[in-house]
């Protein structure tokens, strides 16, 4: 899941989803084969689940998820193809049925009930630098985490934070 909302990279201005060339790439380096190259519709259809399950997924860091982002994850659910996938140990799982683009939206699907179902829904969140908005998992122990690293978000925006202090304090910088 995270992998597919990290297909915009803010900070280089880089999205791996921008054209039917990038996003039949992609398909491809995460083995969702198609048969047909992707079309502009294709595109505009992958970008906007995209975005409206990162506002899902920002609902997590705190900001309240839009009506319209809401739907459109929605409607991407009742049209993915999906089958229940049974072991021989008595467990159930949920796996995507066809290839390309379907495929891709069932799988990133999948990630999310996964995630709910086992309760670690809360701690997929976006980063709360807003020049980077990066998807993360939240692995402290609190769940609060707020920055996708630490070592640069966090400390970018710390700083950002000291120096707003120091001079709305009248001090110097230097």
């Amino acid at each position: 899941m995270t992998a597919f909302l990290n297909t915009l990279d803010m900070t280089l201005g880089v999205d791996s989803l921008a054209d039917p060339t990038r996003l039949l790439a992609w398909l491809r380096h995460r083995s969702f084969a198609t048969l047909e190259d992707p079309s502009i519709q294709d595109v505009a259809w992958a970008v906007e689940f995209r975005e409206a399950l990162r506002e899902l997924v920002s609902g997590n860091s705190g900001a309240t998820p839009s009506a319209t982002a809401v739907e459109i994850v929605a409607r991407a659910s009742r049209t993915a193809s999906l089958r229940l996938e049974f072991s021989q140990g008595g467990s159930v799982t949920l796996a995507p049925i066809g290839s390309g683009l379907e495929a891709a939206v069932a799988s990133v699907l999948t990630a999310v009930h996964t995630a709910m179902a086992a309760g670690t829904w809360s701690r997929n969140k976006t980063c709360g630098n807003p020049e980077c908005r990066r998807a993360f998992y939240d692995r402290s122990r609190n769940r609060s985490g707020i920055w996708c690293e630490m070592a640069a978000c966090g400390n970018r925006m710390k700083a950002r934070r000291f120096r707003k202090r120091r001079v709305a304090g009248g001090y110097s910088l230097r």
